[in-house]
C-alpha cells in the first residue's frame, strides 16, 4: 500500500498552491446581478470525484464569476446526439471517455474548444489538447484491494498476477465494457504495453476467457467498483486511483498497485448547441490555473496535465500515485484506436454478448 501522505507535505503543497493562487490574482466577490447572469449544466461521474471536482473548481470558480455550475448524473451519447438533432441541449458542458469524444465528434455533436479562451500551455501531454476536447488531468487505471485482508502483502500487482488465480486466491472484479478490459487482457497475457494496439480482438476475448469463471462481478459504474472491494463482495478490483486515495483519506484501508496501470486523459467537452457555450469556455480556462490543477491532485490524486501544475504538487503525492514515466510496464490508452467508426460500438455489443455466454 502507497504510503500515507504526510501532514507536513499537505501543508507544504497548500502553501504553494495558495501562493501561486495569489499570483494569477484574488477570488472575486460579485454582485446578486452577475450571479445571474448563467449557469452551467455539467454532465459528469458522482462519487468522489464529483465532491473533488465541486469543492477545488465548481465552487471558486462560482465564487470568483458569479456563474453556478451545476453537476449532473454522467453523459449519455444517445441522449446528447438527441438533444442535439432537436436543437434543444439541456447540458453545456459534458465529460466523456475518449472513445466517446471522437464517436461524438464524428457525428457532429460537439463544437471546437475555443483556445482563445481557455489557455492550454507548457502540458505534459501533447493530446490535452484537441480540436472538440480538452484534458484537465490525467489518472491511471489499476488494481485495488483492501489491504486488512490481504496478510503479508499477498495481492496481485501486475495484470498477469491478476490472472493467477493459483498464487493470489480470491474474487476479482472488472468492469462490464470492452475499453479499458480489452488492454488489461492483453497485459496479462505479457504483451509488451507498446505492442498491445492494434488490440487482437479474438485474442483478447480468448484470454478474458481464462478469468472469467473468478470474476466475481462485472462492474458498470467507477464507484461500484471501489465499494466492491470495502463490502468485500470482490477481493480484488479493477478502479482509479483517484477513488482510491480519496476513500484512504477518509480512514479506509485500501490499497492500490502503481506497479501496472493504465493511463488516461480525462476529456471535458461542449456540446454542439450548448445554451451557455461562452460561460463553459471560461470554466475551462479557470481548470486550466496551475494553482486549481494541483489543488485538484492534492484532493484526488488526479494529475496535472500542465507542468506549471505539477510543479505544485506535493512531493508525498508525486511518489505514491503519480505514475513513473519510466515503468515500461504502464500502458496509455490510444483513444485512437478505439475512435475508429463503429469500433466501440460492434466491441460493446460483442462484449454484452460475450458476458452472457
Amino acid at each position: 500500500m502507497p504510503d500515507a501522505v504526510t501532514r507536513r507535505g499537505v501543508l507544504g503543497a497548500t502553501a504553494r498552491i495558495a501562493a501561486a493562487s495569489a499570483a494569477s490574482g484574488p477570488l472575486i466577490l460579485v454582485s446578486g446581478k452577475a450571479r445571474a447572469a448563467g449557469r452551467i449544466f455539467l454532465a459528469t461521474y458522482g462519487g468522489s470525484y464529483a465532491d473533488a471536482l465541486d469543492d477545488v473548481f465548481m465552487k471558486p470558480f462560482a465564487k470568483e464569476t458569479g456563474i453556478e455550475v451545476v453537476m449532473t448524473g454522467a453523459a449519455d451519447l444517445a441522449k446528447l446526439k438527441a438533444e442535439v438533432m432537436a436543437g434543444n441541449v439541456e447540458w453545456d458542458m459534458v465529460e466523456l471517455l475518449p472513445t466517446e469524444v471522437l464517436t461524438a465528434a464524428h457525428n457532429g455533436l460537439l463544437q471546437p474548444i475555443d483556445y482563445g479562451v481557455v489557455n492550454v500551455q507548457d502540458v505534459l501531454y501533447p493530446d490535452a489538447k484537441q480540436t472538440y476536447s480538452v484534458s484537465v488531468f490525467t489518472y491511471t487505471g489499476g488494481i485495488a484491494y483492501d489491504t486488512t485482508r490481504q496478510p503479508g502483502g499477498r495481492h496481485p500487482s501486475t495484470w498477469p498476477e491478476f490472472w493467477d488465480v493459483k498464487n493470489f486466491p480470491g474474487l476479482r472484479g472488472l468492469r462490464s465494457r470492452p475499453n479499458d478490459t480489452l488492454e488489461i487482457a492483453m497485459l496479462a497475457a505479457g504483451t509488451p504495453p507498446k505492442d498491445v494496439y492494434p488490440i487482437d480482438v479474438d485474442r483478447a476475448f480468448k484470454i478474458l476467457d481464462e478469468i472469467k469463471p473468478h470474476v466475481a462481478k462485472w462492474i458498470d459504474t467507477a464507484p461500484q467498483s471501489l465499494e466492491l472491494v470495502q463490502t468485500h463482495e470482490v477481493d480484488f478490483s479493477y478502479t482509479f486511483n483517484g477513488r482510491v486515495f480519496a476513500a484512504d483519506n477518509a480512514g479506509a484501508k485500501l490499497g492500490y498497485s502503481m506497479d501496472q496501470v493504465l493511463i488516461f486523459l480525462n476529456s471535458f467537452c461542449v456540446p454542439k448547441g450548448a445554451k451557455n457555450a461562452a460561460s463553459t469556455m471560461k470554466l475551462l480556462n479557470f481548470m486550466m490555473r496551475p494553482d486549481r490543477q494541483a489543488a485538484f491532485c492534492e484532493k484526488i490524486a488526479y494529475m496535472p496535465v500542465t507542468v506549471a501544475g505539477m510543479e505544485l504538487v506535493s512531493p508525498d503525492v508525486k511518489k505514491n500515485w503519480v505514475p513513473d514515466p519510466k515503468n515500461p510496464r504502464n500502458l496509455t490508452v490510444n483513444s485512437a484506436w478505439w475512435g475508429e467508426p463503429g469500433r466501440f460500438a460492434e466491441l460493446t455489443a460483442r462484449f454484452k454478448t460475450w458476458l452472457l455466454s
